[in-house]
């Protein structure tokens, strides 16, 4: 998303996740895709980019024929917040994991971009309507297939995902057991075969 990886960090515009810099991600994302001379799009987000592939789902309904999302929570709550907070520490992360954002930041800049945001997370919850989507998901009308890792300790499949198959019209679920919060990095071949599968499936 603007403002990481590397997008380099922004001065000008405040990065924190909130709706506002969702939405401002969204428009970004159309307005590249549109550059692309791309007249229509799948799209796919895992995490809080799960939220911006809903946003602009939502907000270019022509464009949007298909969307994917995985590792998503459409609101932040007590428990998602406790599971995230205790991530903050990468020196305890996975290795294989760390090194995938480490490469691109460098593990300290990394590590204290990533306590910045769990902290960020964690006093958010005063105001839960800058992470609260839920009322806007009845506006997808693309089909949606929906991700899961069974092992998730942040997204929990009765509060978070099974809900989505009422909020989301035309939405299915798909879990990957045994799998985390980060499924694309741990079994990067079954999840690259469901969404090639997915998004084929649509053009027949």
């Amino acid at each position: 998303m603007p403002g990481f990886g590397n997008s380099g960090l922004l001065t000008e515009v405040k990065c924190d996740p909130t709706l506002e810099y969702f939405q401002m991600c969204a428009g970004v994302a159309a307005k590249l895709m549109s550059n692309l001379k791309f007249k229509t799009y799948a799209v796919g987000g895992w995490s809080d980019g799960a939220r911006v592939a809903c946003l602009l789902a939502i907000s270019h309904q022509s464009r949007v024929n298909a969307l994917l999302l995985w590792g998503f929570v459409p609101v932040m709550d007590q428990r998602s917040s406790q599971a995230i907070a205790r991530t903050r520490d990468t020196s305890s992360w996975d290795p294989r994991v760390l090194e995938f954002y480490s490469s691109v930041y460098g593990e300290q800049a990394f590590s204290d971009l990533w306590r910045k945001y769990v902290d960020f997370i964690v006093s958010a919850l005063e105001l839960p309507d800058q992470f609260d989507i839920r009322q806007q998901l009845c506006k997808i009308k693309c089909p949606t297939l929906i991700l899961h890792g069974t092992d998730d300790p942040i997204v929990n499949y009765a509060e978070h995902v099974k809900p989505l198959e009422m909020q989301i019209y035309d939405s299915d679920i798909l879990q990957f057991k045994g799998l985390a919060h980060n499924i694309h990095q741990a079994d990067p071949s079954r999840f690259n075969q469901v969404l090639t599968t997915f998004v084929t499936s649509l053009r027949a």
